[in-house]
């Protein structure tokens, strides 16, 4: 065989066992961390903490890695960890405007107010287009009960970032607060077209459905979520609100009993149920004495 048909025969194997693919498995600190990003404003906590550890692993210097593991730890409480995290962030890149901005929330957790404006107008002051930075400035003035501005900088991300499903979300739940409800739900529908595996605006959606009296909407935003994530025990509490609403109490008690079976040590669970086996029965002794049944 001719030498350069053997090299092309090797070449053509090595080609299927994914060899020469090496852009396809090459894992780079950035790659992963994107994955992370995901995975944390889908709220996928246990992806985006393996995600932002994997990409610290593979670049120890790696700025954003560290912002949005602060960011992480925040949300799950453990603000030490968080605020070493914002710290490491800042040290490896001090003109990296989202560490100041994400760091923003975790001075407000910890009553530093003064400091989380001032991380906020830090961060403006080095990137005055980046949406995170109004993104964060709008969650502080949601907080702090400044409505309608948290209503312009939610606005203002969407403006730079017109995909950002997030920004509809928190929008949302700013139009909520003013009890617009219209735009709550429009503002939810449109984060979930842009990324149907976001679990919070299905959420957020159905609670407004429940809210105005459209129960089989929110059954339906529910089962979305519930599809995404089949044990969270509080989907299917949520989803059982709706069914009470259609007056489906069967559909009601299976979710309770769901619920049950997932976290088996809450007793407001039983508890609800119960009430729910008992206005059954009340009613199905009232059919049978409409039916001419001597009920005892």
């Amino acid at each position: 065989m001719k030498q350069w048909m053997r090299v092309l025969i090797i070449w053509a194997i090595m080609s299927l066992l994914g060899i020469f693919s090496m852009s396809a498995q090459t894992e780079t600190a950035e790659s992963v961390y994107q994955t992370g990003v995901i995975a944390y404003w889908r709220t996928d906590d246990d992806v985006a903490m393996t995600s932002f550890n994997r990409a610290i692993e593979l670049n120890p210097e790696f700025a954003p890695a560290y912002a949005f593991r602060g960011a992480l730890h925040r949300a799950l409480n453990n603000f030490p960890a968080a605020d070493a995290d914002f710290d490491r962030a800042i040290e490896l890149d001090p003109e990296y405007a989202i560490a100041y901005a994400l760091r923003s929330r975790l001075s407000y957790n910890l009553n530093r107010l003064d400091d989380a404006w001032a991380d906020i107008e830090t961060a403006r002051q080095l990137a005055p287009d980046e949406p995170l930075v109004y993104m964060s400035r709008g969650m502080l003035y949601l907080l702090t009960d400044n409505v309608n501005k948290a209503i312009i900088d939610f606005t203002t991300v969407i403006e730079l970032d017109d995909n950002f499903a997030p920004a509809y979300n928190n929008r949302g739940l700013a139009y909520e607060f003013l009890f617009d409800y219209a735009s709550a739900k429009a503002d939810y529908t449109r984060a979930i077209e842009i990324d149907p595996n976001y679990v919070v605006p299905l959420v957020n959606r159905g609670t407004v459905q429940n809210i105005i009296g459209e129960f089989a909407g929110a059954v339906e935003s529910f089962s979305l979520a519930i599809e995404l994530r089949p044990n969270d025990d509080k989907l299917y509490i949520n989803r059982a609100n709706a069914y009470i609403g259609l007056r489906d109490a069967q559909s009601a008690i299976a979710d309770l009993t769901r619920a049950i079976e997932i976290s088996p040590n809450n007793g407001e669970y039983y508890y609800r149920r119960s009430q729910l086996y008992e206005a059954l029965s009340v009613l199905d002794q009232r059919r049978a004495s409409e039916l001419g049944f001597a009920v005892p």
